[in-house]
């Protein structure tokens, strides 16, 4: 057994590895696949149940940076004092949900994992990733959940990887699930590999299969990159942060006229958090006309507009971000809330599929939006924080590999244009605006197409786990304390190591329930 020191300390370790793997760090390339490495050592070598919750809870909260930018948020609704209260209770949940998954799901070297007790223990390896994806994956897919924990998706395990191209095109097939994942096997993979050779001095083969997996799907994404191609459509993010002095609109109309010099086909606006610059789409139509560019941008109601030199504009309403969901329930319009429709935008230059910077973060908007056959997507944003853009960035990163669409994302100091194999492609970066030349694109992935396949297998697989466990629960001639995790008898009454007595469940109580006990030990 560790003492407290060493587990605290390999807690911590853990923690500063995921931090460094997060944006804007950005060494998630290497330090996330052996991140939580020390941390599932330290918690298969702890006995004590209690400091075993408080080592996954120290190693999240060392992920405090990455959360930084839900204070911006908050602050847009709330009091300074309540976003810091509000930002803090982000944090510790967000702590909670990378790491409260390792004391359920990871078993330790004397006592049984939290959840899904009875399975063996050389299922380890791949318990932990199956339902830390299943969880992250229904919280990011189920509409009516989506509008509340979309904001997940800015820190998914999987934007560690945002700018390791060769891992990422996985996502084609498997979206960003299945990076993450990959991930979590790896880690681990090595972690019971250490404490299998320590225990057995032999390898454990299914870690080196764990291994190999990994290698095979990072030789087979540098080898299916193409060579980058230099586009057709030119297109400008004007990004400029709010002036000392004067008003933004009229710096960004100022701005989108110097950049007609670039002879863009499309001129693109951040959105500025209730600084604007909000428009109404007869002002884009007419700054459209006097530029002779098409324009992109917030427009009022929280929706997007296109305007095109024509005179014609196009609307599209932020169908999936929370600060319509009042206004949805309120109406009545279930069908929207449960089953909510982005529609593309169509240009000179092709369609154009409009993303907010909520939208962005799940994976079934831009699908959906990609299978109305758009050859563009954009995201527009107006956060701040500490890490938001790197973790934005990965949300563009992964949208336009997983569905092989370039995708422009305009947001603050770190506006972006991707390709469809997820290479950043800025030609031009300065403070004030980013330029860049993209191919628009209509290819079709297997995601796009057949969408989450292995998000909804990895959901089955959790839920043929939690069967076999609970077959095997009611074949054991033993159970385990509810307070202690120690094993006992069935018959036992009171625990012998901390004196509780176990309690039956109301299924066990019943005529069917003891029926069902006796033919299993049969």
């Amino acid at each position: 057994m560790f003492n407290q020191k060493t587990s605290y300390g390999l807690a911590v370790l853990s923690g500063i590895l995921l931090l460094l793997s997060f944006p804007p760090f950005n060494l998630g390339g290497f330090l996330a696949w052996i991140a939580f490495v020390p941390l599932l050592i330290a918690v298969w070598r702890e006995e004590n149940l209690k400091r075993m919750g408080r080592l996954t809870l120290v190693a999240g909260l060392c992920l405090i940076p990455v959360w930084s930018w839900l204070y911006y948020e908050f602050s847009w609704l709330l009091p300074p004092i309540s976003s810091w209260l509000g930002l803090l209770c982000g944090i510790f949940i967000a702590g909670e949900l990378y790491t409260e998954a390792v004391k359920e799901y990871w078993t330790p070297k004397n006592r049984p994992s939290g959840s899904l007790i009875y399975l063996p223990s050389g299922l380890q390896i791949i318990i932990l990733p199956v339902f830390f994806t299943c969880g992250w994956f229904l919280m990011l897919t189920i509409p009516v959940i989506m509008k509340f924990t979309g904001a997940l998706g800015f820190g998914s395990l999987a934007k560690t990887q945002w700018l390791n191209v060769p891992v990422i095109q996985m996502a084609s097939f498997t979206g960003m699930y299945g990076i993450t994942f990959l991930i979590l096997l790896v880690n681990c993979a090595i972690a019971y590999g250490i404490i299998y050779y320590q225990e057995h001095r032999k390898v454990f083969k299914p870690s080196i299969l764990a291994i190999l997996i990994f290698v095979l799907m990072l030789g087979w994404g540098w080898l299916s990159i193409p060579k980058p191609v230099t586009g057709d459509v030119t297109i400008v993010i004007i990004q400029a942060p709010p002036p000392e002095k004067g008003n933004i609109r009229d710096l960004y109309v100022n701005l989108s006229k110097e950049a007609t010099r670039f002879n863009p086909k499309a001129i693109v606006w951040t959105q500025w958090m209730m600084k604007g610059p909000s428009v109404n789409r007869e002002q884009f139509a007419s700054l459209s006309k006097e530029t002779d560019n098409h324009f992109i941008g917030l427009s009022e109601g929280f929706g997007l507009s296109v305007a095109s030199p024509d005179g014609e504009t196009g609307y599209s309403p932020c169908a999936y971000h929370y600060v319509n969901l009042v206004d949805e329930v309120i109406h009545s319009k279930w069908n929207k809330l449960l089953f909510p429709n982005i529609q593309p935008l169509d240009t000179e230059f092709g369609r154009v599929g409009p993303l907010m910077c909520m939208e962005s973060s799940p994976t079934v908007p831009a699908r959906q939006l990609a299978n109305n056959e758009v050859q563009l997507l954009t995201i527009l944003t107006g956060s701040l924080g500490f890490s938001f853009p790197g973790e934005i960035g990965g949300n563009a990163v992964y949208r336009a590999v997983e569905n092989r669409k370039p995708v422009v994302l305009a947001c603050p100091r770190g506006s972006l244009i991707v390709d469809p194999y997820g290479r950043i492609m800025n030609d031009i970066s300065t403070q004030d605006m980013v330029v860049g030349r993209i191919s628009t694109s209509y290819e079709a992935t297997f995601y796009t197409k057949y969408g989450d396949v292995f998000g909804w297998s990895i959901v089955g697989f959790a839920a043929i786990l939690m069967i076999y466990d609970f077959y095997l629960k009611r074949r054991s001639p033993f159970m385990y304390c509810e307070r202690c995790k120690a094993q006992i008898a069935k018959e036992v009454e009171i625990c012998p190591e901390c004196g509780r007595i176990p309690k039956e469940s109301a299924w066990e109580k019943s005529d069917m329930g003891k029926l069902w006990r006796t033919i299993s030990r049969k």
